[in-house]
């Protein structure tokens, strides 16, 4: 460079609060749908979490408490043990709708 050429990107102040960042990622990933669908089955799956799939994508997390780092479980794929211990009934009295039991089925021990 020649003299009168700014040899930085930022004055002194700037630079204590901007730096530069590099980011390959963006060329490693694949299309968008592709990368949905790899995030759904890792949150599906628990093994990504609101927040992991935001840092993924250069986001920030979600606020404090709203749940951006709670991994979830797929409701269909809850063992024989657990199965309607899940509060659906709950859900349903205060929704207004009738539950399972006004089928008049009873339920099987396995």
């Amino acid at each position: 460079m020649g003299t009168g050429h700014p040899k930085s990107l930022f004055s002194s102040t700037e630079k204590k609060e901007c730096f530069v960042k590099f980011n390959v990622n963006g060329l490693l990933r694949g299309d968008y749908q592709s990368r949905m669908q790899g995030y759904a089955v890792g949150r599906q799956n628990r093994w990504l979490c609101a927040d992991d799939i935001r840092e993924l994508e250069d986001m920030n997390k979600l606020p404090e408490g709203s749940g951006g780092g709670t991994y979830l479980v797929n409701g269909n794929m809850v063992g024989i043990a657990h199965a309607g211990t899940c509060g659906g009934s709950e859900v349903l009295d205060r929704l207004g709708q009738p539950g399972a039991d006004h089928l008049g089925l009873q339920v099987a021990a396995l």
